[in-house]
């Protein structure tokens, strides 16, 4: 089955929000739509920085149906986003009374980068999981690394997925989603046996 997956990044950046998405096919990982706006802090933001360019940009409130939209109904994926962006996300729906979107499944590259495989590896070097100046450029060094990654697949990772239900997931999206739900299930059993 394809799926639509919302590449998202939302975490804050010099005390400002920044919200980026890219959705993208999940078998070739083409871009079909995409939204990047910084949005507009409160108003002590201004106190301290009463000549900031966020002045002229959009409130959560006014983006909220766009990114709703992007999101809603799609696979989730981007790097750290479990314990950062959705985290964002929910308190920031939650801060203005509307119902957050929901994701078909979700992705954190965080579990693959920390695997240690020589993919993972050439992830982290090609920019998987760097930071840049803002959400922005975040989000797309992230996916343009896993493009690049595409290239590099091994045959023996791919044997990892080789029995997935994946059939139209795009190979490193795959191992991806393989070591994020690996490490999910290892921490769900070590809370059963505590």
């Amino acid at each position: 089955m394809l799926h639509v997956i919302a590449f998202f990044d939302f975490r804050k950046t010099n005390g400002a929000l920044q919200f980026s998405v890219k959705e993208i096919t999940s078998d070739t990982l083409f871009e079909i739509a995409s939204l990047a706006a910084p949005i507009r802090p409160g108003e002590d933001y201004f106190a301290k920085k009463p000549n900031s360019w966020l002045i002229d940009a959009n409130t959560f409130e006014e983006l909220s149906a766009r990114i709703y939209r992007s999101l809603n109904g799609k696979v989730w994926m981007g790097h750290d986003i479990v314990k950062v962006d959705i985290p964002n996300l929910m308190a920031e729906f939650a801060r203005i009374n509307q119902v957050p979107p929901k994701p078909t499944h979700v992705i954190d590259a965080v579990h693959f980068t920390n695997s240690g495989t020589e993919l993972a590896i050439a992830a982290l070097k090609l920019g998987l999981g760097r930071k840049g100046s803002g959400s922005i450029q975040a989000c797309e060094k992230n996916l343009e690394a896993i493009k690049r990654c595409r290239f590099m697949v091994s045959p023996l990772e791919l044997v990892k997925v080789s029995n997935s239900d994946d059939d139209n997931m795009d190979s490193v999206v795959a191992l991806i989603k393989y070591y994020d739900e690996k490490a999910r299930a290892t921490s769900r059993l070590s809370k059963l046996s505590l």
